[in-house]
């Protein structure tokens, strides 16, 4: 079972690795759109952040890959999000069947 919880902060390990896998600085509008959403976490494995029901932010550990989709849903559904702006995701296909 996933357990998605609301956090304070995205978990700094994860933090870390994300900032460490972009390829430029993240824009400063992006940057204020993550400050200003509330974080949704699957514990070290993945989080998400959401703003005015957009996820603005979604990251997941290079050793939980494989469960992407289902944690970018629970994430979804937990922050009651609807639309998807995040840079990585939008950089990325994700297989969805």
């Amino acid at each position: 079972m996933i357990k998605v919880t609301k956090a304070a902060s995205p978990p700094p390990s994860l933090l870390q690795d994300y900032v460490e896998s972009l390829a430029e600085p993240q824009e400063l509008y992006m940057e204020e759109q993550v400050n200003a959403g509330k974080t949704f976490s699957i514990g070290d494995e993945a989080y998400g952040v959401i703003l005015d029901r957009v996820l603005v932010e979604f990251f997941v550990a290079e050793s939980n890959r494989q469960n992407i989709v289902d944690y970018l849903d629970h994430i979804m559904i937990k922050g009651n999000a609807t639309r998807i702006r995040a840079r990585k995701l939008a950089a990325k296909r994700i297989d969805c069947h």
